[in-house]
């Protein structure tokens, strides 16, 4: 249902009084929330056109949907980096900074996460403090080939069940900026529902011990075709992911989230770490990853200090290829 916050009447002064009671408008909204509503209202007409509902299994349908979601300025020219991204916990607020959160670039949420969604023309809109949100409908594309999901989300069975049972994405507008999204704790268990069962397996590997072709995580499937910085990207960041590996980088940095970090930052998928190209840098230079002390050995971690940073300016080349807002 659409509910644009239309204005709100209240009994005047003149109904104390005993007069006949009048209804007098209230003041009309700070021009900032005014100018977020007018956002809000064109993020949920270009996700209606861009991602429209499908048939839960078309692959065909949630590429066209991520490649438009990667060119929707209503979203490409707003979303702040880091954009986070979670699930409304039933006994928490509504609120990105309450509840446990991942860091994403914001031209991965939208091609990897925002596409697996569809929607309607349907939306609602609040007012929360400073903030105002967008709440859209969705019906969750739930049958797509595994390979299709950033990482296995069944992996824990609430946050799959978030995916294919909540009713609504949530967006967070301030001040002209998108700071996030949520799935919001309202489920509807009716829903259609897939099952599938983790067996450990973090990746869609071949027998070689690389990606599978089909995966989601690889960078040909995030960046243009014509983007130079495709095999680049994938060389500087296989070197700097098998250096990192070794100082068990990936322990707190992974989808289960072993440090239960309240702001999850993911590091063991290509895509994924993207975000983290300047946090990586800034983190082996002051020597405060891995949380433990650093790295000890100041070869290794220099080794691992050019690696980072040769990722960091292929990452940034390559998003900047892609039309995207770097920092």
């Amino acid at each position: 249902m659409r509910n644009l916050l239309p204005m709100m009447f209240t009994f005047g002064a003149l109904a104390a009084c005993g007069t006949d009671s009048v209804l007098l408008p209230e003041a009309e909204p700070p021009a900032d929330n005014a100018a977020d509503e007018a956002l809000a209202i064109d993020i949920a007409a270009g996700l209606a056109q861009a991602c429209p509902m499908a048939d839960r299994a078309d692959e065909a349908a949630r590429l066209s949907c991520g490649e438009a979601l990667a060119k929707l300025t209503q979203l490409r020219d707003h979303m702040e980096e880091p954009f986070l991204w979670g699930a409304q916990s039933a006994d928490k607020p509504l609120d990105l900074y309450q509840n446990n959160v991942t860091r994403f670039n914001p031209l991965v949420w939208r091609k990897m996460y925002a596409s697996l969604f569809m929607f309607g023309s349907d939306f609602r809109i609040e007012q929360s403090g400073t903030q105002t949100l967008l709440f859209v409908p969705y019906a969750f594309r739930n049958e797509l080939d595994t390979g299709s999901y950033p990482y296995p989300f069944w992996h824990s069975k609430g946050k799959w069940d978030s995916y294919q049972f909540a009713t609504e994405l949530v967006l967070f507008i301030e001040d002209g900026k998108l700071l996030g999204a949520m799935r919001g704790a309202k489920q509807d268990t009716s829903r259609p529902f897939t099952g599938h069962t983790f067996d450990g397996n973090w990746s869609w590997m071949t027998p070689e011990g690389v990606p599978a072709p089909s995966s989601s995580v690889l960078y040909s499937k995030l960046l243009s075709p014509e983007n130079a910085m495709v095999a680049p990207l994938n060389s500087a960041f296989r070197a700097l992911e098998e250096k990192a590996r070794r100082q068990n980088c990936n322990g707190c940095h992974s989808p289960d989230n072993a440090a239960k970090a309240s702001q999850l930052v993911l590091l063991n998928y290509p895509n994924q770490a993207i975000y983290a190209r300047n946090a990586i840098v800034a983190e082996l230079e002051q020597n405060t990853m891995p949380a433990a002390g650093g790295i000890p050995d100041l070869e290794a971690r220099m080794e691992l200090l050019t690696l980072a940073r040769n990722f960091q300016a292929a990452a940034e080349q390559a998003l900047r290829l892609e039309g995207e807002r770097v920092r």
